[in-house]
């Protein structure tokens, strides 16, 4: 199986859809964006959680997200792991992992 993910990053089927886009007590910087998600590609009936990253960091700057960095890299992890959910609800700060968890919405 190919873990390649083909996309057309100009336009993006993903919506920012968090409260607000303040990072709150998230330094300035780029950030590793992982979800928990089963693999929905799979024809199984099987149901595990696997951890899915992304190459394409997620941007903070003056301390708000950078949406076009969160749509790109949250839509290269939806492809990744088959899923068909579109809104990013929540953007949460892994202080141990220095790294960004993904919540996604159909």
């Amino acid at each position: 199986m190919s873990n390649v993910v083909n996309a057309d990053w100009s336009t993006s089927r993903m919506v920012f859809d968090c409260e607000s886009k303040k990072a709150m007590g998230i330094a300035d910087g780029s950030y590793e964006l992982r979800t928990n998600m089963a693999d929905y590609r799979l024809d199984t009936d099987d149901f595990f959680l696997m951890q899915w990253a992304t190459g394409y960091p997620v941007v903070v700057k003056n301390g708000e997200f950078d949406i076009p960095s969160v749509l790109k890299a949250s839509q290269h992890l939806m492809d990744a792991c088959g899923y068909h959910g579109r809104y990013v609800e929540q953007l949460i700060y892994n202080y141990e992992g220095d790294y960004l968890e993904l919540t996604v919405g159909s």
